[in-house]
């Protein structure tokens, strides 16, 4: 520690010197290098980094106006293009349409059958279609219920529920094997609810029918055949 009013004196930078002996070794280590040493070195340098050799002592060349004009009429490639699947296939336009392309306009005709098909999809779902089939053994079971004999009211008309309650079953089944919700016009569902209905008639007369064996294996065939009758009439 320094008191400020010490008698000694404080070496300032200035007069500070390097020692003798260090300034002649850090003279003795200063590199010296030759202009033909640098030249080569400088040659190797670019060799490695891949560029052009660098000219030590280059010399300016007139530019040519008549190139430069040239030059910028004429479109040029870049230098370091890289050639890949993607730049092959379209550099020069792709090879495919574009799929991102505004479809064509319907006409009014395929507008008009849009809509009435849409519309009939909202009126005839699943549920309702097989209502609309079995709605003759339902008015049979509130008739009964109702008007029907006294023995039968006292066991709630369970026949006819019954045998209501089966239709419904079996033609949803019907439906859901001409795969109703799929169809794509009308015809086709105008076609699958004709099937289902014109099928249960057939073989199921009363509630009893629905447990004979003979009447059951005849109804599942003839139901595959008109299965495979729809799909070749409708290209399914």
């Amino acid at each position: 520690m320094v008191w400020p009013f010490t008698s000694k004196k404080i070496q300032t930078r200035d007069e500070f010197r390097i020692p003798n002996d260090l300034d002649e070794l850090l003279k003795q280590e200063e590199p010296t290098l030759s202009e033909r040493e640098f030249k080569s070195n400088l040659k190797q340098l670019s060799e490695l980094t891949n560029h052009r050799p660098i000219d030590p002592n280059p010399t300016l060349v007139p530019k040519d106006s008549n190139a430069e004009k040239q030059s910028e009429i004429l479109p040029s490639e870049p230098k370091d293009k890289i050639f890949t699947v993607k730049t092959a296939l379209f550099e020069n336009g792709p090879l495919l349409p574009d799929s991102r392309q505004d479809p064509k306009p319907l006409t009014q005709e395929q507008l008009k059958n849009a809509r009435e098909l849409s519309q009939y999809k909202r009126e005839n779902p699943l549920h309702a279609s097989v209502l609309v089939n079995c709605a003759e053994l339902q008015l049979a079971f509130l008739n009964c219920l109702t008007d029907g004999k006294f023995a039968e009211r006292m066991r709630g008309c369970n026949v006819k529920n019954n045998f209501y309650q089966s239709c419904l079953t079996k033609q949803s089944m019907i439906f859901k094997f001409f795969d109703y919700n799929s169809m794509t016009s009308i015809k086709e569902f105008e076609e699958i609810k004709y099937v289902a209905d014109s099928l249960f008639t057939k073989y199921y007369q009363c509630y009893d029918d629905l447990f004979e064996e003979e009447k059951n294996e005849k109804f599942t065939k003839e139901l595959r055949a008109k299965r495979e009758e729809f799909h070749s009439k409708f290209g399914k």
